[in-house]
């Protein structure tokens, strides 16, 4: 049973505190159990050494000496990138390391697979399973490990979170929908088999020349394979 009392959670955390102080204001730090990592992209990785010193800090503040749980996958690449048209290797900066994370207050939790988190509340998934034929990933998109890096598309540590709502059905929570909002949402489905989907939240990665050919297939398979009521 998941707890009954409220439960926070962060997904992802981008590189700049000022963004954190900006957008938590009315957010108590300290009640923050675990920081959830969606896929390693830098602009969704960055911040976390520095996000988890402050929860680290607001929670040794009023007394809870527990660490606060770090959700990751554990492949993690050095550093990411996109090519461009042009053959130009667009690089993002490098990923935070785990001696990192784990040096700024985090226990570290790895998961590549399906699992629940914050005892029950959430659900996060493993390897999203690609079902439709034209959520292909994000094109020219590299990974690398030191100096060698390889085509990518898939972006397979990418994963999502699921909070099931009583009464309502499911939440869906896709950071950036790499793998497809409808691929990630019938994954959802087979996980929940039993529950409508009630909310679908992205990123979905929607905009520009290459993956504009995709709306009206995505559009018209959330309308009749998923169905969400928002």
């Amino acid at each position: 049973m998941p707890p009954s009392q409220p439960t926070q959670l962060l997904g992802n955390a981008v590189y700049c505190c000022r963004n954190l102080t900006a957008n938590t204001k009315r957010i108590d730090l300290a009640k923050i159990e675990c920081l959830f990592l969606s896929h390693w992209h830098f602009d969704h990785s960055g911040g976390f050494p520095d996000v988890i010193a402050e929860i680290t800090s607001a929670r040794a503040k009023v007394g809870l000496d527990q660490p606060l749980i770090v959700d990751l996958h554990p492949n993690r690449p050095d550093q990411r990138g996109v090519m461009l048209p042009s053959g130009v290797m667009i690089l993002l900066p490098l990923e935070p390391t785990f001696d990192a994370i784990s040096g700024s207050g985090g226990s570290i939790s790895m998961h590549a697979d399906v699992h629940t988190i914050c005892d029950g509340f959430f659900f996060g998934s493993g390897a999203i399973e690609r079902l439709t034929a034209y959520e292909t990933g994000l094109h020219g998109h590299h990974t690398f490990h030191g100096d060698s890096g390889v085509p990518d598309p898939l972006i397979m540590d990418e994963r999502y979170l699921v909070a099931h709502v009583r009464s309502r059905g499911i939440s869906v929570l896709s950071a950036c929908s790499h793998a497809g909002i409808v691929n990630a949402c019938l994954s959802a489905k087979a996980e929940f088999p039993k529950a409508p989907v009630d909310v679908v939240l992205g990123g979905y990665h929607l905009a520009g020349k290459v993956v504009e050919q995709r709306i009206e297939e995505t559009v018209a398979d959330l309308g009749t394979r998923i169905q969400p009521r928002i």
